[in-house]
Order: structure tokens, then sequence, then C-alpha cells
């Protein structure tokens, strides 16, 4: 799946289930993926976890910084 396929998918998924729009587009992911940003939105991750089949945050390497 391309960056713009996830983004597609996971804002399709919010838009039908959670009636929110996303406002991400492909380079947010690739800040992602990158590790740049590293927690996204509660909406977001939950999108990311069923589009991408996954039953963590930690599996996609999400975490937030605790100072």
């Amino acid at each position: 799946m391309s960056r713009q396929e996830l983004v597609e998918a996971i804002a399709a998924y919010l838009s039908e289930r959670a009636r929110r729009t996303l406002s991400v587009d492909a380079g947010y992911v690739g800040r992602l993926e990158h590790g740049i940003h590293r927690w996204p939105s509660v909406h977001c991750r939950a999108a990311s976890r069923v589009v991408l089949d996954a039953a963590t945050d930690a599996e996609f390497g999400f975490f937030i910084i605790q100072e």
C-alpha cells in the first residue's frame, strides 16, 4: 500500500465510522514512518490499527515522549 493509499483508507474509515475528516497527506505519513512524528491523534491511531490490521500502536512504533 502506498502512502497515498494509506491516507485514503484512513480518511475513508474515519469518515464512515467516526464521522471525522482527516487533514493529513502522504508527507505526514512519511514523517510518521521516519519517526519525526511519533504520536498521531487518537483517531488517526485507531484508524491506522483497523486499516493495517494491528492490535496496538506499538506495532507501528507510535509512542508519546514524556518529559
